[in-house]
């Protein structure tokens, strides 16, 4: 199945991106067929319009109903766009923001309980609310709130650079939760490459929900009530070179190393920084 191919380059703070390949649309009715065919977790990263199609599709297929993690496209995040998502929120399991004032600009005061910051950074916006800076947990924390009033089915998950992930789900009683970041302000030399890291945070979810049976913050740590953790650890793997992580597995238990190292040793680490985080 022919696929996009672009190129994201960065030169210190400045970020290039070019399309190596004409731009090509994947739908769910393309992967009948394939074995990439009916998963049981489907992410999508584009404008409401064309996640609108997908899901269409999904209805069409028939006797499958994946569990959908939706990324608005960057930049069709628009308040003239907000109508159009706010159509198919209640289809979408977990809305990801990767960037809070990015997404923020979909949503403006009039349909909003709670406001939303509405320009290109997060400093602005506070600014512009007259909310002091920094941005802190608790900003970020009610900027999810906001986001599941609009209507999201299951979760929102905010991901806050190093102040970690904070998840919050909708389900009556539901309290939101933080995970931190893998790598700390003391690790900076193990990051080189960031470009893949929400990707990888979000594959990292959909396996430690699956592992989990659908537990959130196992998804986003291991065991409930951990699930996010996943979700950290896998992207701290991706963001420590360029390209992808390195493979390997040992000769004495053939177990499966990541960089040199045991994935489930990162899990265990984080789930008990978790843990003391929250006593």
């Amino acid at each position: 199945m022919p696929t996009l191919r672009a190129l994201n380059a960065y030169k210190g703070e400045s970020r290039q991106f070019k399309y190596l390949s004409s731009k090509i649309h994947v739908y769910p009715k393309d992967l009948e067929g394939t074995k990439l065919a009916r998963p049981k977790y489907l992410h999508m990263c584009t404008i409401a319009e064309r996640a609108t199609r997908a899901l269409n599709e999904i209805d069409e297929i028939g006797e499958w109903q994946p569990i959908l993690v939706y990324e608005p496209f960057e930049g069709a995040c628009t308040p003239a766009e907000y109508p159009k998502l706010a159509a198919i929120l209640n289809k979408i399991d977990i809305l990801r923001c990767l960037n809070l004032a990015n997404y923020s600009k979909l949503f403006n005061l009039s349909t909003l309980s709670l406001p939303l910051p509405l320009s290109p950074n997060a400093e602005e916006a506070l600014r512009m609310l007259e909310i002091p800076l920094p941005v802190t947990k608790d900003k970020v924390e009610e900027a999810a709130t906001a986001f599941v009033k609009a209507g999201v089915k299951s979760c929102v998950i905010i991901r806050s650079a190093g102040l970690g992930a904070y998840a919050l789900e909708t389900r009556p009683g539901a309290r939101g939760f933080w995970v931190p970041a893998f790598w700390t302000t003391t690790d900076a030399e193990r990051i080189v490459d960031v470009t893949g890291a929400g990707n990888s945070f979000l594959g990292g979810l959909a396996a430690g929900l699956a592992k989990s049976g659908g537990d959130l913050k196992e998804g986003v740590v291991l065991t409930s009530p951990f699930r996010m953790l996943y979700a950290s650890v896998s992207a701290s793997f991706t963001i420590e070179q360029c390209g992808l992580p390195t493979v390997t597995r040992t000769s004495s238990s053939a177990k499966e190393l990541w960089n040199g190292d045991d994935p489930y040793r990162r899990l265990a680490d984080l789930r008990n920084r978790t843990v003391t985080s929250d006593e």
